[in-house]
């Protein structure tokens, strides 16, 4: 008589045994980021229409014509162009000297609001008394935040 012998000692595991394995984990990281994307998706976590204010220091009278209502300002982030906002109304200008003026005027930019901070659509972060350099398709001057507020 021969013994036959029962191999209980490999695991074997075929193409279900994996795709439940798989689906188990992805129930796991659904449920642990649940929180993550409901705040990017609660109205805190979208881009809003936001007034940025700004001044500017020592730039030429033909910079400060360039900057009329509509214009659009960018800044480079990381070696890309990022749109920084657009201008509500033409700047306003003080005279500073012979060759150069100050002026000061507002911007809408989109803006994602998260724990007190402000954060450009695909920029940078945004914070009052942060020197930016921005650029028009005519002009380039640096700027400073004095200013950030939800638009109506």
């Amino acid at each position: 008589m021969s013994e036959e012998k029962k191999s209980g000692a490999g695991v074997r595991f075929n193409l279900l045994d994996v795709a439940l394995i798989v689906l188990a984990l992805l129930c796991v990281i659904s449920v642990w980021q649940r929180g993550n994307l409901k705040r990017i998706f609660e109205e805190g976590g979208v881009y809003q229409p936001y007034t940025v204010s700004f001044v500017a220091e020592g730039i030429s009278q033909g910079t400060a014509d360039a900057l009329q209502k509509d214009t659009v300002l960018y800044i480079e982030e990381d070696g890309t162009r990022v749109t920084l906002g657009t201008l509500n109304d033409t700047v306003s200008v003080t005279m500073r000297g012979n060759w150069s003026v100050n002026i000061s005027g507002s911007m809408t930019c989109m803006v994602l609001q998260k724990d007190g901070r402000y954060f450009l659509k695909n920029g940078p972060q945004l914070a009052l008394n942060m020197p930016l350099l921005a650029e028009s398709e005519t002009a380039t001057l640096r700027l400073t935040v004095v200013e950030i507020e939800k638009s109506n």
